[in-house]
């Protein structure tokens, strides 16, 4: 689905499919690094990551950024944002423990919804850039 605005030729569009692509990329990558970290602390006595593991869900956000702005072909930063506030409400909902949508106003919650939006917007400039 492209949502349109303005009107001829030039009209920027926003393009919710390539949002969609770039919210799976991100869910599949961060799965992914998830196992493999899972993996490599099972079978080696490393502990694994005890800080910054969030990290990793900020890479596969831009990842997905860039993926929804390489889809799009225009508004690479709008994509990204897009993707970025996709993928904290979808996994802020689906893998919280005792959800409330009030919490998500509370300063941790808008630390990692910036975080998440920033990483998006990067993500989608280099997108539709390289």
């Amino acid at each position: 689905m492209v949502l349109k605005s303005g009107q001829g030729d030039g009209a920027a569009s926003f393009s919710v499919g390539a949002v969609a692509k770039g919210v799976l990329l991100s869910f599949v990558a961060t799965l992914l690094v998830s196992v493999f970290l899972g993996i490599a602390v099972y079978l080696t006595r490393w502990e694994g990551i005890t800080s910054g593991a969030h990290w990793f869900a900020y890479a596969s956000i831009g990842l997905g950024g860039m993926l929804a702005a390489r889809h799009s072909r225009k508004l690479g930063w709008l994509h990204g944002v897009a993707v970025g506030a996709a993928y904290f409400l979808a996994a802020s909902f689906l893998f919280q423990p005792g959800f409330e949508w009030h919490a998500l106003t509370a300063g941790p919650s808008l630390a990692k919804a910036l975080g998440c939006l920033v990483s998006g917007a990067a993500g989608g400039i280099l997108g539709v850039n390289v």
